[in-house]
């Protein structure tokens, strides 16, 4: 699946990811399934929160994070993995590596190329270690154990090209993103949401205008819209978050996500082009 899956994208958009990954489990559940996850995230609550998405029951699921990926024959009965994002560094430790490997001083210049030669290996060697924890441990000869592998990466990455390199022989298709929609009071509260930041982008939406619009209490709308997985989904898409507004110690309120780079208030600039 081509999306961002890193542990920035995670805590943004984590309920989408989550319910991607649980749809998938329940598409096959009397199998067996193993996910590799970001423990960084959410104070490790990833794995939590799959499994409060599933609509069958957790048990045949096991999870695995990142940095524990090398060393484990646990699961090497396991024929279906995900990885729900890859092992990523930063461009400085790509560069550190490629400088150590490669023997070059500090005070000597490192292409492009050998940069993103050196992420590239170190991607097919993650995606080679956790994959290898399960049944594809269990091979023959040259041959090695069948195993369905879903990764969450994003296209720029170039990880889909570089499976086949991992994996010669093997067959590489696309893991759509689910379509799921919204129906009844959810529904209504996501559309009421929806034309309200259209309307007035920059004004937020509380929570008790939201709950008066669909006719519910405090109680009802927490369990039965707030906390739902496709309501917060929704909320994530629209680019939508909650915050505090008032002389609140908590979140009563929607507004839209600032933007990552935005005009300074009364500010000028000449762009140079």
């Amino acid at each position: 699946m081509d999306k961002g899956s890193g542990k920035t994208a995670w805590a943004k958009h984590g309920c989408s990811l989550a319910q991607e990954v649980a749809l998938l489990i329940d598409s096959k559940p009397h199998e067996e399934w193993l996910v590799v996850y970001h423990k960084a995230v959410n104070s490790g609550g990833i794995p939590d929160l799959i499994r409060g998405l599933l609509s069958t029951t957790p048990d045949h699921v096991s999870f695995l994070n990142w940095g524990r990926h090398q060393g484990t024959n646990e699961f090497r009965h396991v024929q279906n993995v995900i990885l729900a994002g890859v092992n990523n560094y930063s461009e400085v430790d790509y560069e550190v590596m490629a400088r150590c490997h490669s023997r070059i001083r500090s005070d000597e210049k490192v292409t492009k190329a050998s940069v993103q030669a050196m992420e590239a290996g170190e991607h097919m060697h993650h995606i080679l270690q956790a994959l290898c924890r399960s049944a594809v441990r269990q091979g023959r000869a040259s041959e090695c154990g069948h195993c369905n592998a879903y990764i969450i990466a994003p296209k720029q990455s170039g990880i889909r090209d570089l499976i086949p390199v991992v994996f010669p022989s093997c067959a590489v298709s696309s893991w759509e993103p689910a379509r799921v929609k919204a129906t009844g009071k959810v529904q209504q509260a996501l559309t009421y949401a929806e034309r309200h930041f259209e309307n007035y982008p920059e004004e937020v939406l509380r929570f008790a205008d939201l709950r008066a619009e669909i006719g519910y209490d405090a109680s009802n709308f927490s369990k039965r819209i707030r906390s739902h997985s496709i309501f917060k989904a929704g909320l994530e898409a629209l680019g939508v978050g909650e915050v505090t507004v008032g002389n609140y110690r908590y979140r009563n309120a929607l507004a839209k996500r600032p933007r990552s780079f935005r005009p300074v208030e009364g500010s000028s600039y000449v762009a140079d082009v």
